[in-house]
């Protein structure tokens, strides 16, 4: 019982909720969402289907997405394919649901090719045109470009030209894009017809004559397509296939015609039969060297027909020139002046023809010299000759002008030049052919090397070199007019003794051995040299003065003294090479005039200064002491300026010298004076002056020998002439004596305003001051306020 209720339990609580359930769950609307209205053949867009029910509410329901063009998955995922509209379907059972999207054409994927044929004859001009297309074979705008491995492209008008037979390729490209198309190109219409142009028969004898049909660039076809060919002979015979037979010896042309246009002629030789007799024809027995000449061979026949005929380049024998051969005829051109023999073999026949070869026309001017190098002072023969065509030369009378470094003049008829300085110079010459009515001019640059070996440099001579460096004496050779040369083998010998392997081990760089002079000798080429070289102390590697311990100078006047330099061997020198430091105040150091190291100071300002020394990298220090100079002039000074009368003031007197230097003076050597009043000496070149006399321009005048000093000043004057002291001391006592005047006035007047006593106050007051003793008392307090002022 307890299972059945359990299970009648469970059906209800699962049937209540079910069945409202299943019956809601019915698809009966379907939404699409697109992420985009628009997309490209390389792009994607997502599509989402919204799925309702009929009370709009979203259920989760698969759907099956379809597309007019283009793909779509299961997902949702569209990719475009052909441009234009495409409806994107979405569909569960009988309920649909579309949105339109628009494919636009993507990035160019490929280039298609627009031209109308493959084949494309030689005359004819190819119209080029092609066009973009994306994935999806989409035409996509843009402009391409073309290029080929043969033929000419016209840009502007987009057109290529062949330019020759055979396959070929047109390369069309967009930027990493590129289409090869394949271009056949064939022959254009007939143009010409060609015949061999060796065409050689006997008398009696035929040929066949094989013709070519070539367009109007030299490209064979079959001669099929002429069309209907017409054939013509000016002398003996020919047949429809084109096989002549000859009859009078001679050239003759036979034509041949066709229906389309093109048409051509041979010549054909017709030679005598069989020889009997053979003789070479020129017309003359003088011919010009460089201008060719045909060599005729004639023939005479069992006919009695005589006439050239050709004859093989490799019978005919010459004696100098070169031969030609120019269809059937063979040239002779001669390169050597003078006598030559011309022979020919033909058909078991030979002959000779004897001619003079003389120069050909002058086509240009050289100029030639009679040395192949020109080198300096040597005498060289100047001509110019006529050059023809083949390089024979004649020498001719021409003008020369001539650079003046190459000393020209004239031997006889020769030109000759004796160029000094070496260089590159040019020649000019000028000479005016008759036979061609022309002036001819021809310049020639010659470079002038040096001569022959005239003297040898190596040092200066007496020229003066240290003894801590090593000496380059490489020696210069230079030939009778200086012109450098090249390094040539020398010996050497210092103070007689070999030195050429020792100089030449160390690259012509010799050690001073000592001081002194040292004589060299340098021999080369039969010429020698002698230098004396004179060897010195070097650099300064220390320094040293004639100073023992320190110089004193005195101030405004000079002392001597010398400086030595010390080399690294220690050869020692005097020196000028210095530069010092000192002080400004110290004083100036020159060169003095006695020679090579002698140096002077100046003193300055007194006192004791370090100087230093230094020459190159060496240094050195020393001291001087600078006294006062002697005296040359005064200096006063007042402890006040502008004193008041009867003030006595102190005067300072100092003697100075040039540089203000502070000279000793005895002050009984002093000569003092002052308008004021007397002068007393204090201590140590102070003086006390008395000021009694007040007014402007007081002076006081100082001596020492020759040196005079004047101080002027003014005195201010005090009250009441000073005799009461100076101005403060006058005005105490007229201030005590107006403080007694107001006290008496003061008194007065108390006395005076007691109305009720007036005699009495009188009386008090006359009785008062005849009392001698409050007199004095009241002279005494004047006494001390006038004191104490």
């Amino acid at each position: 019982m307890r299972l059945a209720n359990a299970i009648v339990l469970m059906m209800v609580l699962v049937y209540i909720p079910v069945a409202p359930f299943a019956q809601g769950q019915t698809p009966a609307s379907i939404e699409i969402l697109a992420d985009a209205e628009s997309v490209t053949t390389d792009g994607l867009i997502n599509f989402e289907a919204i799925v309702r029910d009929s009370s709009g509410q979203v259920i989760d329901y698969d759907v099956t997405w379809s597309s007019s063009n283009g793909t779509i998955n299961q997902e949702g995922q569209f990719i475009g394919w052909t441009a234009g509209m495409v409806n994107i379907t979405a569909k569960i059972g009988g309920i649909n649901a579309t949105q339109s999207v628009t494919v636009t054409p993507g990035w160019a994927r490929n280039i298609v090719s627009d031209i109308s044929t493959n084949t494309v004859a030689i005359d004819e001009t190819l119209t080029l045109s092609a066009y973009l297309v994306d994935r999806g074979e989409n035409q996509v705008p843009g402009d391409v470009s073309w290029r080929s491995i043969t033929g000419f492209i016209n840009a502007e008008l987009d057109t290529w030209t062949p330019s020759e037979l055979g396959s070929t390729e047109l390369m069309i490209t967009w930027y990493e894009l590129e289409t090869v198309v394949n271009i056949t190109v064939t022959p254009g219409a007939p143009s010409e017809i060609q015949f061999s142009e060796s065409n050689i028969v006997q008398s009696g004898s035929t040929i066949q004559l094989s013709p070519n049909l070539v367009d109007a660039y030299g490209n064979e076809m079959p001669l099929a397509a002429a069309g209907s060919l017409y054939w013509y002979a000016e002398n003996g015979e020919i047949n429809s296939q084109g096989d002549y037979l000859g009859d009078i010896p001679g050239l003759w042309n036979v034509s041949l015609n066709s229906s389309s246009g093109a048409n051509g002629t041979a010549q054909i030789r017709v030679i005598p039969a069989q020889a009997v007799d053979l003789h070479i024809e020129l017309g003359s027995t003088e011919i010009r060297a460089g201008i060719p000449i045909e060599l005729k061979a004639m023939r005479t026949d069992i006919y009695g027909y005589t006439a050239q005929v050709p004859v093989s380049i490799g019978n005919w024998t010459i004696g100098s020139g070169s031969l030609q051969v120019d269809g059937d005829v063979v040239f002779w051109t001669p390169f050597t002046l003078g006598s030559a023999t011309i022979a020919v073999i033909d058909q078991g026949f030979s002959a000779t023809y004897e001619v003079v070869v003389f120069s050909g026309p002058a086509l240009h001017l050289e100029i030639i010299y009679s040395e192949s190098s020109i080198n300096s002072g040597e005498q060289i023969v100047v001509q110019a000759a006529a050059v023809d065509s083949v390089g024979t030369h004649r020498i001719v009378d021409a003008s020369f002008i001539f650079s003046s470094e190459l000393n020209p003049s004239t031997l006889g008829n020769e030109t000759i030049i004796q160029p000094g300085p070496i260089g590159n110079y040019s020649v000019e010459a000028t000479w005016y052919d008759n036979e061609s009515d022309n002036t001819l001019s021809a310049i020639s640059g010659i470079e002038v090397l040096p001569g022959g070996l005239a003297r040898i440099q190596v040092l200066s001579q007496g020229i003066q070199v240290p003894s801590d460096e090593a000496v380059d004496l490489s020696p210069k050779f230079y030939d009778a007019y200086g012109n450098n040369l090249p390094p040539i083998m020398a010996n050497w010998t210092i103070e007689g003794e070999d030195k050429t392997l020792e100089l030449k081990i160390s690259n012509y760089y010799w050690s001073p051995p000592s001081l002194g002079t040292h004589q060299m000798k340098i021999m080369a080429d039969g010429v020698y040299a002698v230098v004396d070289v004179e060897v010195v102390p070097g650099k300064a590697h220390q320094l040293r003065t004639s100073i023992v311990d320190r110089l004193t100078v005195v101030s405004g006047k000079s002392e001597s003294f010398s400086i030595y330099s010390i080399d690294i061997n220690g050869y020692e020198k005097p020196t000028d090479d210095v530069r010092f430091e000192l002080n400004e105040d110290a004083g100036e150091i020159v060169q003095a005039v006695e020679g090579s190291g002698a140096w002077e100071i100046i003193g300055k300002s007194a006192g004791i200064w370090d100087i230093r020394a230094f020459s190159g990298n060496a240094s050195h220090q020393f001291s001087i002491e600078v006294l006062p100079g002697d005296p040359t002039r005064i200096v006063l000074e007042f402890l006040v300026e502008n004193p008041q009368q009867n003030a006595d003031v102190l005067m300072l007197i100092k003697v100075l010298d040039n540089a203000d230097n502070e000279v000793s003076i005895d002050d009984n050597d002093f000569s003092v004076g002052c308008t004021t009043g007397d002068v007393s000496f204090v201590h140590n070149g102070t003086w006390e002056v008395e000021t009694q006399e007040a007014g402007d321009d007081h002076a006081c005048t100082v001596k020492l020998n020759e040196l005079v000093a004047q101080k002027f000043f003014d005195v201010q004057p005090v009250l009441l002439g000073g005799n009461l002291g100076d101005t403060n001391a006058a005005l105490s006592f007229m201030l005590v004596i107006m403080m007694l005047i107001g006290g008496i006035l003061l008194i007065v007047i108390r006395r005076l305003t007691d109305d009720d006593d007036t005699e009495k106050t009188w009386d008090d007051f006359e009785s008062e001051y005849q009392n001698l003793a409050n007199l004095n008392d009241m002279a005494m307090l004047g006494d001390e306020s006038q004191t104490s002022d």
